[in-house]
């Protein structure tokens, strides 16, 4: 008698743009474990780019992930595997509060209801029951708090330097050395201190100032 078939859904997250290739990466360790482990991949792999799972839920690729496999579940009346590379691939939230961004527990409990486990190529061993799963997830929460603040503490550390802290380029402003902006307009004509007026602006703030002046006169 043959071995069942075990369906797996693959998914892959990043919670930014995708500059240097991490979602291809993980859906290759994701295929590759499928293979060892003699699992059955179910359609195309499924992806979430820049959708953060500390600051809100995983997009509309861990959804239609998660119906893929609910639907596979039904279908064929097997436990079906949901796989990512690493547990905070699903999901980085407290779950602890009206509108917090979903937990790894609250998931990990809504899939294997219905018959889908998540399973990781990384860090597999710690989704095994919700006491692990209920740890692990929590520090992964911790994790992003951490993160979230030393960034928030970076962006403001480089603001004071007058370092480039990301956004366009202010009005009046070159960027040299590493990233440092420097105020190259002169003070000598009337043109130029009317520009130096708006130094350091965005290019929205020089456009209203200027369509103000326009409706003065």
């Amino acid at each position: 008698m043959s071995a069942p078939i075990i369906p797996a859904v693959v998914y892959s997250a990043k919670s930014t743009d995708d500059k240097n290739g991490s979602i291809p990466e993980q859906i290759e360790d994701c295929i590759e474990m499928a293979e060892e482990e003699g699992w059955t991949i179910v359609g195309e792999p499924h992806k979430d780019e820049d959708f953060s799972a500390y600051s809100g839920n995983r997009g509309p690729g861990l959804e239609a992930a998660k119906r893929a496999a609910v639907q596979s579940a039904k279908d064929t009346g097997q436990i079906v595997m949901l796989v990512a590379q690493a547990h905070d691939r699903f999901a980085r939230g407290a779950g602890d509060k009206p509108g917090a961004p979903q937990s790894l527990g609250e998931l990990w409990h809504e899939l294997r209801r219905q018959n889908v486990w998540l399973r990781t190529c990384e860090d597999d061993e710690d989704l095994r029951d919700e006491a692990s799963v209920a740890a692990i997830g929590r520090r992964a929460h911790i994790d992003s708090v951490r993160k979230s603040k030393s960034v928030r503490k970076g962006v403001k550390r480089r603001a004071k330097r007058g370092r480039y802290i990301g956004g366009r380029r202010p009005f009046g402003y070159v960027y040299r050395d590493t990233w440092r902006m420097v105020g190259v307009l002169a003070r000598s004509s009337p043109m130029s201190q009317r520009r130096q007026s708006f130094a350091g602006s965005s290019l929205s703030m020089c456009a209203a100032s200027r369509r103000t002046r326009l409706l003065a006169t």
